[in-house]
């Protein structure tokens, strides 16, 4: 016997916060559910660190003790209905809850995901995947994943009974710490409609109340203009190149955000937004491309990096503003 679930397929629109998110997406697709039941209850800030490097932080208006409580929060008001499995792990719950229909999200353990060639056989990591189908005959579960931790498309793979049950039962060998649940699997099924005019309204709403936080973080990214420091961000490369990902990232799912808020468009709250996810690419390229290139005079890229910084302030104030008007 075998079953796939038609129809449920990689989300590769943005990368939002984790695996599990993304994971998610697919499901709110699959049930052609507005992706506002997640974009809807967040937003998010510029911040300086007490090492004058800028960060930017979420903004989650539902209040939970960690990201596995958050996303049943808003599974539940998605109208999705949640089962959850926390016993021994073993693999009838899985392949039930795909034989109705069910996509499941299970917990498995990177050192047994074949197709994972920066983890399997080579360290433990608990991580989030999509499970979408299985095959008795062949003993394989049908699934969506990254191929690795430093790739942010997923894609359909392959794995087999028994790397699944090895997976799905390490974590009892794992420190709790190292992940935010221990929980094996989730399956999820429609269960109702939602008021998706009260949503819009919500999500609209919820920069008016964080504005104070939101400027704040407007103030703060002016003062990191002011101490900017090309040296410093060479130096801290990698944590940097982070920091500008999710940034990037932000504004990507900053733009799709737009798209499901306001019909027709909203043209100019789309531009601003545009040039600023432009900005920022440009900035994360002329870094990297100077590191990479082993360069020793900053003058040139400090002003060129410095002039962006510039741009998209003035951008990110216009947005606001634009925004709190509505």
């Amino acid at each position: 016997m075998s079953k796939v679930i038609e129809g449920l397929m990689p989300f590769n629109k943005f990368f939002y916060k984790s695996c599990l998110y993304n994971s998610f997406f697919s499901i709110l697709e699959y049930y052609k559910i507005n992706l506002l039941h997640i974009l809807g209850y967040t937003d998010g800030y510029y911040h300086l660190s007490e090492k004058n490097q800028l960060e930017f932080n979420y903004i989650d208006a539902l209040e939970s003790s960690n990201e596995k409580e958050m996303l049943i929060n808003l599974a539940v008001k998605a109208g999705l209905e949640v089962r959850i499995y926390d016993k021994q792990p073993d693999l009838t719950f899985i392949n039930k809850e795909i034989a109705l229909t069910h996509p499941v999200i299970a917990i498995i353990d990177c050192y047994y995901m074949p197709y994972r060639n920066d983890t399997y056989k080579k360290k433990h990591v608990l991580h989030p995947f999509l499970i979408k189908g299985y095959d008795e005959q062949e003993k394989v579960y049908y699934v969506i994943d990254q191929i690795n931790d430093e790739s942010l498309t997923y894609s359909d793979f392959k794995i087999s009974y028994d790397d699944l049950k090895f997976g799905l039962k390490s974590y009892d060998t794992c420190e709790a710490e190292d992940f935010f649940y221990c929980l094996s699997s989730y399956s999820f099924n429609n269960n109702s409609n939602v008021d998706l005019l009260a949503l819009k309204k919500y999500a609209i709403d919820i920069k008016k109340t964080y504005h104070q936080k939101i400027y704040q973080g407007l103030c703060e990214f002016n003062t990191y203009i002011e101490v900017f420091n090309v040296k410093s961000l060479v130096d801290n490369i990698d944590n940097v190149i982070l920091q500008l990902n999710d940034i990037a990232n932000f504004k990507l799912v900053e733009k799709h955000k737009l798209a499901l808020l306001f019909e027709p468009p909203y043209k100019e709250l789309n531009e601003l937004n545009d040039k600023t996810l432009k900005c920022w690419k440009t900035f994360r390229r002329d870094l990297y491309m100077f590191y990479c290139s082993n360069k020793k005079n900053t003058s040139v890229l400090y002003d060129n990096l410095k002039n962006l910084l510039c741009d998209i302030y003035v951008q990110e104030k216009e947005y606001y503003d634009l925004f709190l008007q509505i």
